[in-house]
């Protein structure tokens, strides 16, 4: 009998698989629509951090788990600083520790609480979209540009020259930059992207 349930949920497990696969990973942020390869792989580097913190969960505890999605950095937040922070409790764990591992014991503690925090701080900065480019600087040019048959036109718009196209451009570049170093400190972590 164990057998043939052995069986059954394999089989159920694979049907499953096979319409809902593991390793799919769905910008959810993108449209359908084509996105450029660059851009692609930025958010879905992030959505696999995104689904491992909100499906994985590993930033709460055993107890405090849910089915589905959870987002609540808040509670979060207060998990890691609980656990590992440095006002966490590990008197329960000292008592039967020696000198020499309670040292060890507290490393760990501060590399996990480390690892964790950069983990909820990734998540917290792709969430709030702070990788966006506010196009609104490219108003402060007072010009608008209009793309035709033989070529780019760039017109006044009227409103007052705040910033050069230049500048703007600068700070579009500037912002491509913060996303490198936010997608290598992702990669950084990948090591402990796993419960």
């Amino acid at each position: 009998m164990r057998k043939l349930l052995r069986r059954l949920h394999n089989a159920l497990y694979h049907a499953r698989c096979f319409f809902q696969p593991y390793n799919v990973v769905t910008a959810r942020v993108l449209p359908k629509t084509w996105t450029d390869r660059d851009e692609l792989l930025f958010h879905a580097v992030f959505q696999i951090l995104a689904d491992f913190v909100e499906l994985e969960q590993p930033l709460l505890g055993w107890d405090d788990r849910v089915s589905g999605r959870f987002t609540d950095t808040v509670k979060m937040r207060e998990y890691i600083e609980r656990s590992y922070g440095p006002e966490a409790e590990k008197e329960e764990y000292y008592k039967e520790l020696s000198p020499m591992g309670k040292v060890q014991y507290d490393r760990e503690h501060e590399r996990q609480y480390a690892i964790n925090t950069e983990m909820l701080y990734l998540y917290e900065w792709y969430m709030s979209k702070n990788y966006e480019f506010n196009d609104t600087y490219y108003e402060l040019t007072g010009e608008t540009a209009t793309l035709e048959e033989n070529g780019l036109r760039v017109a006044a718009s009227g409103k007052e020259k705040h910033l050069t196209t230049s500048e703007v451009f600068e700070l579009e570049c500037q912002r491509e930059l913060v996303k490198d170093v936010m997608l290598r400190r992702v990669i950084g972590i990948r090591g402990h992207l796993w419960t």
